[in-house]
C-alpha cells in the first residue's frame, strides 16, 4: 500500500466543513480549479458519483464510509489498483477549530511500485483543494 494525506488547522468548526464539502459532492458548488462532481443518486453511503478532475476524463467514484460530520471517503479502480480518498473534518482541541485531512491509499497489487509513480501526481492539488474548501466554508456560513 502507498498513501500520503496533506492535513490544516484551521478557524471553523467541522460542521461547517461538512456542510461544504457535502455541497461539493452534490454538484451544487463547484471550487476553483476543482474536481466536479455529479451525483447519480442522493450523496451517502454507496452512492456513485461521476468527478470529473479539471482538465481530464470522467471517472466513476463509489462512497466508502460515510461518518457524518467528521468522515467520507470514496474509492476507483484505476490500473488494477484501488485508489481511496479519504476526507476527514475533525474538531482541533482549540475551540472553533478543526482540522481538515485529505488523504490517499493506493492499494492493490502492485500498489507499492504504480502509488510512488502516481501518487505523487494525483495529490499535488490536495493543499489548495483544501484551502478552496476552506474559502467556501467562510462564504458559505
Amino acid at each position: 500500500m502507498w498513501s500520503t494525506e496533506c492535513q490544516r488547522t484551521v478557524d471553523l468548526p467541522a460542521e461547517d466543513l461538512w456542510e461544504t464539502w457535502i455541497k461539493v459532492l452534490s454538484g451544487e458548488i463547484e471550487l476553483p480549479q476543482g474536481d466536479r462532481y455529479e451525483p447519480r443518486e442522493p450523496v451517502g453511503p454507496g452512492a456513485s458519483i461521476t468527478m470529473t478532475p479539471e482538465g481530464q476524463d470522467s471517472i466513476e467514484i463509489t462512497v466508502i464510509r460515510w461518518e457524518p460530520p467528521h468522515v467520507q471517503a470514496d474509492r476507483v479502480s484505476y490500473g488494477g489498483v484501488e485508489l481511496t480518498f479519504t476526507h476527514s473534518f475533525m474538531p482541533a482541541q482549540t475551540q472553533g477549530k478543526s482540522v481538515v485531512t485529505t488523504r490517499l491509499d493506493i492499494d492493490g497489487p502492485g500498489a507499492d511500485d504504480v502509488g510512488p509513480t502516481i501518487g505523487p501526481g494525483i495529490a499535488e492539488d490536495f493543499p489548495q483543494a483544501i484551502d478552496s474548501l476552506v474559502e467556501a466554508a467562510r462564504v458559505d456560513m
